[in-house]
């Protein structure tokens, strides 16, 4: 029994619907990948959090500027203790506690308010033992440095330079001899009067009321 003959339009058609079914396939998988890709997209801007990046090395006690810092996108689950992008404008002014170096992130601790303000001057000092507060004193206090006589071989009709007043910059410490070193904040005019007073172990120490 002789085959009988598949007309040419039969062949055509279904070598179009084999095309058909391909690029169909293709636009699925196309529609599938594209949404794949906008998925992780979302996916990966949702999981991130804004943080603040150095720009600049900033030397400690330096004051931060705001053309030293960026705001950058990291992931949100970074085990790091970055500052927030939202708090730019408060850190700006803000004085550098350790060195930040530049393409790092600013984290808790590294900055703060200026450790000395504008016209102040940190002194260090030794004070003999009896010529301050036998109760404890805490950073912050506020004190009156006292000039006192420089012993016999100063005469009785010494002026004695006026006193100072003063903030402890640290709690009084105890040094082997007996006596206490501390560091004192002081009017910066008044700064290397108190240092010459120290070394010449003239000076006393009193505590001030806060009002």
């Amino acid at each position: 029994m002789a085959e009988q003959a598949i007309p040419a339009t039969v062949r055509t058609s279904r070598v179009r619907v084999r095309r058909n079914v391909r690029w169909l396939a293709a636009g699925i998988l196309a529609v599938v990948l594209g949404g794949l890709g906008t998925w992780a997209l979302f996916a990966t801007a949702t999981d991130t959090r804004s943080a603040i990046k150095v720009t600049t090395t900033v030397h400690r006690g330096q004051v931060i500027d705001a053309s030293k810092l960026a705001v950058i996108p990291i992931g949100r689950n970074a085990d790091v203790a970055a500052i927030p992008g939202e708090q730019l404008n408060s850190i700006v002014g803000q004085t550098a506690r350790t060195d930040l170096p530049g393409g790092g992130l600013l984290v808790a601790g590294s900055f703060g308010p200026p450790e000395l303000a504008a016209g102040l001057a940190r002194v260090g000092v030794k004070v003999e033992s009896g010529r301050l507060p036998a109760s404890p004193l805490a950073p912050g206090t506020l004190v009156l440095v006292v000039a006192l006589p420089g012993g016999a071989a100063a005469g009785a009709d010494s002026t004695l330079a006026p006193s100072v007043e003063a903030t402890l910059a640290t709690a009084p410490a105890a040094s082997p001899d007996g006596g206490f070193v501390v560091d004192l904040n002081v009017p910066l005019a008044n700064a290397e009067q108190v240092a010459r007073l120290g070394a010449m172990k003239q000076i006393a120490i009193i505590q001030k009321s806060e009002s």
